[in-house]
């Protein structure tokens, strides 16, 4: 579910419509080619004269995992800080889509060669199912919910995101291949929970407050899923993520 390298470069490159330099971040940009076919399609950016706040809502028809997971994030996540808030983000998150997507875009990245920590794809796709299954169940059993997803993750540590280097890919299952029957059949719909009850009155207003939260929950999601190293992963699955709402920062 789980990307955020050199954060000026990408955030010029969906600002200005200007595509970021591949030098030296060739693997990083192919996973990205191969789960976020849409999303990272500066081409297709701005052929569509999409703005930075038109690009998320035009994934929510993508078939591919990693964007549908971020759609419903961005649908999800809370522009409050009262308890009606966070329990609306808690049905959104919940009750609908998102971890299976996540799922799918953890399995995206295995296929294409993103196997870490010395570990073969089955250890690797274990580990990943793990931390979902964590995350989950912290998020989804908290009675009331008293603080937001966000804060299930540690503090987001500067040093290694400008530290990062782009990832060895190991052996690629479906080289140049963005089939996503390759490797994912999702189990449920792809599509944020119902949010119900008392949560209806949540704040809908998108808000400073919603940007900062955004940015803050995807920056820490891309903090690491086991322990605190940060995972190549998440660097890519939150780059362009935190790119958006940093230009929303910029333009509101």
């Amino acid at each position: 579910m789980h990307a955020l390298i050199i954060i000026t470069m990408a955030l010029l490159a969906i600002c200005t419509a200007e595509p970021p330099p591949r030098a030296g971040f060739d693997s990083d940009m192919y996973l990205s080619d191969m789960c976020w076919p849409l999303f990272s399609n500066i081409t297709r950016i701005v052929d569509l004269h999409l703005t930075e706040k038109d690009l998320i809502p035009t994934l929510a028809n993508s078939p591919f995992p990693c964007e549908q997971a971020l759609y419903i994030a961005s649908v999800c996540l809370a522009n409050g800080t009262t308890e009606i808030d966070y329990l609306a983000e808690q049905q959104c998150i919940c009750g609908g889509g998102f971890w299976e997507a996540s799922r799918g875009c953890d399995d995206c990245y295995t296929v294409h060669g993103l196997v870490e920590h010395g570990k073969n794809r089955s250890e690797k796709m274990a580990l990943d199912a793990s931390t979902r299954s964590s995350l989950s169940l912290a998020e989804c059993t908290r009675t009331p919910p008293n603080a937001p997803f966000s804060d299930l993750f540690p503090p987001l540590n500067y040093s290694k995101i400008f530290h990062y280097s782009p990832p060895t890919l190991t052996s690629d299952l479906f080289p140049n291949r963005t089939e996503v029957s390759d490797y994912f059949t999702p189990t449920v719909n792809l599509i944020p929970g119902p949010i119900t009850g008392t949560a209806t009155a949540r704040n809908t207003v998108f808000s400073k407050y919603g940007v900062a939260h955004a940015i803050h929950t995807t920056q820490k999601t891309a903090e690491l899923k086991n322990g605190d190293l940060l995972k190549v992963q998440e660097i890519k699955e939150f780059k362009w993520i935190v790119v958006v709402f940093l230009c929303f920062v910029l333009v509101i």
